[in-house]
């Protein structure tokens, strides 16, 4: 008979909190395997989970040093939305002689006694809650003593990627997962709001001149990630990345602290976004991507001017386009003092 620990959850994304908590419990009950369970949807969360696919990726990639820790995707054999007493059905169907428990959080004990089934359940599997003091009493759960791990998946998908191995940052940027979230984290809310419509722009962009719409669009949402940074983050990234560029106008630095700082600390690797981020400000790339970016965000409808023409001359033909809302930024900026 083996023991095997169940932690069963969206995993939207993995993180070490969730390895924390394993070898917590894998240690102090002296289990054979911890076996990690990712939801295909949850019943108590409203908003849409990232595929699948990529979640019980990003666990394979993260649990690969532990050799007893397993990814199981039975979860995807059950109905939508899953119940955890349909998985342990099937669990106790597949592997009748082994012996399993169930891993909690402490933020679900006062909801076990809703869960569906929950008397079968009980019999089915044994509840195991790790708390930072054993003083909290449930007759159905035992309670195991450990630190609590500062990480959740919320942080994650608001930019905060402290918690996760450099692998799972490449791979979250690589796949573009949690774009919307990451992206909203770096600006203020006002700010939001014209990333939102750049975005949505260079996907229309994208579309009329035959380049990718979903990277056009992801572009748009980064492109402004340093332009509400911290002016003494902001001139460390200058004097360690861009000192050649330090003397340039404070009003540009954010397009080349913003490449450096989705490259560094996020780990995107996609040199086209890096690129079109790079050079949104001063239009100074012609590469396709760039001039969608640059052209989208001097066009920005919500600026306050009629931009009606040059978007769709954007639209239907971004080179023409790009050159001339290049003349007329140019002007612009030497009237500002910029250039």
């Amino acid at each position: 008979m083996r023991k095997i620990g169940l932690l069963g959850g969206s995993f939207d994304p993995i993180h070490e909190g969730h390895i924390h908590v394993a070898l917590i419990v894998y240690n102090a009950l002296n289990l054979d395997e911890v076996w990690f369970l990712p939801t295909v949807k949850t019943p108590l969360k409203d908003r849409g989970l990232a595929d699948i696919k990529h979640r019980a990726a990003m666990i394979r990639m993260i649990i690969k040093p532990y050799r007893n820790f397993k990814l199981s995707m039975i979860e995807e054999k059950n109905t939508v939305p899953s119940y955890s007493i349909n998985t342990a059905r099937l669990l106790h169907r597949m592997y009748p002689d082994d012996k399993f428990y169930w891993l909690i959080g402490s933020d679900v004990l006062d909801q076990l006694d809703h869960w569906k089934d929950i008397n079968e359940l009980k019999k089915l599997v044994t509840f195991i809650c790790v708390q930072r003091d054993e003083e909290y009493r449930h007759e159905d759960v035992m309670m195991i003593k450990g630190d609590i791990h500062p990480a959740s998946s919320t942080m994650v998908r608001n930019g905060d990627f402290t918690y996760i191995p450099e692998n799972i940052r490449n791979y979250i940027m690589d796949n573009g997962l949690y774009c919307e979230s990451i992206a909203r984290s770096t600006v203020s809310e006002k700010r939001w709001k014209h990333v939102q419509s750049v975005a949505e722009l260079c996907r229309q962009f994208a579309i009329g001149n035959g380049a990718d719409p979903d990277k056009a669009y992801r572009a748009g949402l980064l492109h402004d990630c340093a332009k509400d940074m911290d002016r003494s983050m902001a001139e460390a990234y200058m004097r360690i990345y861009h000192p050649d560029k330090m003397d340039l106008n404070y009003n540009i630095w954010h397009q080349y602290v913003g490449a450096s700082y989705l490259s560094k600390y996020f780990k995107l690797r996609d040199k086209e976004i890096l690129r079109a981020v790079e050079h949104h400000c001063l239009g100074d790339d012609d590469s396709l991507l760039s001039m969608i970016v640059y052209c989208a965000d001097k066009l920005d409808p919500i600026r306050g001017y009629d931009s009606s023409s040059e978007i769709e001359l954007c639209t239907g033909n971004i080179r023409e386009g790009f050159r001339l809302v290049h003349e007329e930024q140019d002007e612009y900026l030497r009237k500002e003092g910029v250039l």
